[in-house]
């Protein structure tokens, strides 16, 4: 597989951006229309990928939660939020239940910025 992974499963909650990714041929990968607020599964992951989807859950800190429960023993969640509205608050919550392993800032030519966040759930 040339993009490294053994398995790959997209969420999203639009039905016409699913059949364009899976248009897209993509080897071991699979994609379903969801919404990550009330999809379930059975599955285990290495890593789960938010990429500026949070921003959207009514209770993002929740959703997070939820799965992490998915999460291998080593696993972790990978954030992507841009810099704007509530973002600020949501990064303070998820806080209080993840320990932040690694973090990049990044930016574009109009000045927009993301921070990326790469966590795991807390031990208590």
């Amino acid at each position: 597989n040339r993009f490294g992974f053994s398995s790959y499963l997209g969420l999203d909650l639009s039905a016409d951006a699913i059949k364009k990714a899976q248009s897209l041929g993509v080897t071991n990968a699979g994609f379903a229309a969801a919404d990550f607020e009330d999809w379930h599964t059975d599955r285990r992951f290495d890593i789960i990928v938010f990429n500026e989807s949070l921003c959207y859950a009514r209770r993002p800190e929740n959703v997070l939660l939820r799965f992490a429960g998915w999460l291998e023993q080593d696993g972790f969640i990978i954030v992507s939020l841009c810099r704007y509205g509530n973002h600020g608050l949501i990064w303070q919550n998820l806080c209080k239940h993840f320990a932040v392993v690694d973090s990049t800032t990044v930016e574009n030519k109009k000045q927009q910025v993301w921070d990326v966040r790469v966590v795991r759930p807390k031990v208590v």
